[in-house]
């Protein structure tokens, strides 16, 4: 009988060992993997407390479409854009009270159109406008009560 117990507990310590494995979740240069293969579908992370940490979808182990991540209390604090693991789309940050402070444009991972920056408060601090990546056009500084305070072209 003891022999058979602890056969139970070497199987079961085993199972639980290949089970763990098994849920292994890996970045490597050509993607991230989860079980040795190139993973699709959504991946969710979540912090220590059970909120979400992370909402992010993949294609042939490449990001691909909106990602979500998250404070610790749940709220969304940055949306991600991406098309086939390439920065691409508006990027936008926020506060934990949901005001907008960043918002980032790309194409192709290559920085494209107009990019703002708000403070905390929503007051516009920064307009920059990149074409191909490189920096063109009017770009704007407001002050905390948003009054300009600069103003370069490129």
């Amino acid at each position: 009988m003891k022999k058979i117990s602890i056969l139970l507990l070497l199987l079961a310590i085993t199972g639980i060992t290949g089970l763990v494995h098994a849920q292994q979740w890996e970045q490597r240069a050509d993607g991230f993997y989860k079980d040795g293969q190139l993973y699709t579908g959504t991946y969710e992370t979540s912090h220590s407390n059970g909120q979400p940490e992370s909402v992010r979808n993949f294609v042939n182990g490449l990001e691909d479409g909106a990602s979500n991540y998250y404070n610790d209390g749940g709220k969304l604090i940055e949306i991600r854009a991406w098309n086939i693991g390439k920065k691409h789309g508006t990027w936008l940050k926020f506060t934990a009270e949901g005001q907008k402070t960043g918002e980032a444009n790309y194409v192709n991972d290559v920085k494209q159109g107009k990019w703002f920056i708000w403070d905390e408060k929503g007051t516009l601090r920064y307009e920059m406008h990149y074409t191909d990546g490189r920096k063109t056009g009017n770009w704007y500084m407001w002050d905390e009560n948003g009054k300009l305070i600069g103003e370069k072209q490129y």
